[in-house]
């Protein structure tokens, strides 16, 4: 069963975790369970926890919360072209296979 985190704190400290064990398909249902939170961030909270991860390391996390990004209402549409250009220059491909349940 995938547990889902009460704040961003959690979140993070789950994404590290799991990570750094390279259980990247775990960490994809983590992330897929989590969305809620993710959406429930405003966008400087979402930036401050991309800026947070390594997106070479943490890529799927990364990935979840652009996703969530994208969604927001208003957004800086230049902060946002910057931060998927340094995910798409630097991200792991091996964990990025298994982000298709992450971004929907």
């Amino acid at each position: 069963k995938v547990n889902r985190c009460a704040n961003m704190d959690q979140l993070m400290k789950s994404i590290l975790k799991h990570s750094e064990d390279r259980n990247y398909i775990t960490l994809a249902e983590f992330l897929q369970s989590n969305v809620e939170l993710l959406g429930k961030q405003d966008s400087q909270s979402l930036d401050n926890f991309v800026e947070a991860l390594d997106v070479s390391k943490q890529s799927l996390g990364v990935l979840a919360a652009l996703c969530a990004k994208v969604q927001l209402p208003s957004l800086d549409f230049q902060q946002l072209l910057g931060q998927v250009t340094t995910f798409t220059t630097f991200f792991d491909g091996e964990q990025v296979t298994h982000a298709r349940a992450t971004c929907t």
